[in-house]
């Protein structure tokens, strides 16, 4: 039996009813850092069991070791600490059981023990990992690819649905999202396999039936098993904004009044189509240039100057031109020039809106 213990990979002590070590093995002895048999004739509970693991003294009635010789129970221990010879600590699970003879009489108590550092460090990171994606804006899915089941899910998940986490582990991507079918769901799996990952933009349906869209990252993880990971992100309010800026899109496209996007140096980065109607030169010709393209030589530098005064020092300039179309007529208008400014106040473009007035001022002539 001895020779047994001593080829185990875990630490073997076999201490007497006194609480004295009478054996040990190398793995015990390696893990405390102690040589072999220097332990022989040590009390087990001050030698490396003294303290608890949030470092508060263990008594010798509290002490599990010494517990198995008052009640003969065995015990298995998964939370403990064993000091070593240098004064340092590592986290142990151990088991402990008494020893009988012949008479079914406790003699003695063996303790095998094994270093959990490396469980402990990966079990702490998971613990981490798993906060982080709780706290995640994001929802995170893990799904079975046969069966398009919910394995798990985080916090954010499971909340922005109005689900419980136990409620939403029995549903199935076919539930939430209305656009997902059980026979398109193998191709998909099938085409995310072969690529590794992609993204789309989807539906999620939430338990009191209402929907929102979302854009969804897919990730192919093959561990013990398969495993798809979505990472699915409520873009309402992208939506939201691509929706309002469609809406303006299409009402400067449409505007009567030519209109002129530069930045902040004064180049063009884009004209609407009156512009076109107005000047001749279409976007294509436009863009890159700056707006002297138009420029008829009739405002002297001075003139030019005050606009730039005005507009660099974030207000907005309006006034009357003569312009110069791209086929050499020139025509009267009148603009508002609008600094854009960032959060922070800095102009990172301007907006230019232009009215051809060459009749008005025609007939004001006439």
């Amino acid at each position: 039996l001895e020779l047994t213990m001593s080829s185990m990979e875990e630490g073997v002590h076999r201490v007497d009813l006194n609480g004295v070590i009478v054996f040990e093995n190398r793995a015990a002895a390696r893990m405390l850092g102690w040589e072999l048999d220097q332990l022989l004739g040590r009390p087990a509970h001050l030698t490396m069991h003294h303290t608890k693991p949030d470092g508060t003294p263990y008594t010798l009635d509290e002490c599990p070791i010494y517990a198995t010789f008052r009640d003969g129970v065995s015990r298995l221990v998964a939370d403990e600490v064993f000091w070593r010879k240098d004064g340092t600590s590592f986290p142990v699970e151990y088991a402990t059981a008494p020893i009988r003879n012949d008479q079914n009489e406790i003699v003695a108590s063996v303790v095998t023990f094994r270093d959990v550092t490396e469980r402990k460090r990966v079990k702490d990171a998971l613990k981490l990992f798993r906060a982080l994606v709780d706290q995640s804006n994001d929802a995170v899915e893990v799904v079975d690819p046969e069966t398009g089941c919910f394995l798990d899910i985080n916090e954010k998940g499971h909340l922005a649905l109005g689900y419980s986490r136990e409620e939403l582990l029995a549903l199935s991507v076919f539930d939430l999202d209305p656009t997902v079918s059980q026979a398109a769901f193998p191709r998909i799996v099938e085409d995310l396999r072969k690529s590794g990952a992609m993204t789309w933009e989807g539906i999620r349906k939430r338990k009191d039936g209402s929907t929102f869209p979302v854009e969804v990252n897919l990730k192919y993880v093959p561990l013990d098993r398969d495993y798809v990971v979505a990472v699915v992100r409520d873009i309402t309010e992208r939506k939201g904004a691509e929706e309002q800026l469609r809406l303006h899109a299409t009402a400067l496209e449409a505007a009567a009044n030519a209109i002129v996007i530069t930045n902040r140096d004064g180049t063009i980065v884009w004209v609407n189509p009156a512009f076109t109607e107005f000047t001749g030169y279409t976007l294509e010709e436009a863009a890159g240039q700056k707006p002297s393209i138009i420029r008829s030589g009739e405002h002297d530098a001075a003139y030019y100057k005050t606009l730039w005064d005005t507009i660099l020092a974030g207000q907005p300039w309006r006034g009357e031109m003569i312009n110069r179309r791209k086929d050499g007529t020139t025509y009267f208008e009148e603009q508002t020039i609008t600094p854009v400014m960032d959060e922070t106040g800095e102009i990172t473009n301007f907006i230019a809106i232009k009215q051809d007035v060459t009749e008005r001022k025609q007939a004001e002539e006439a």
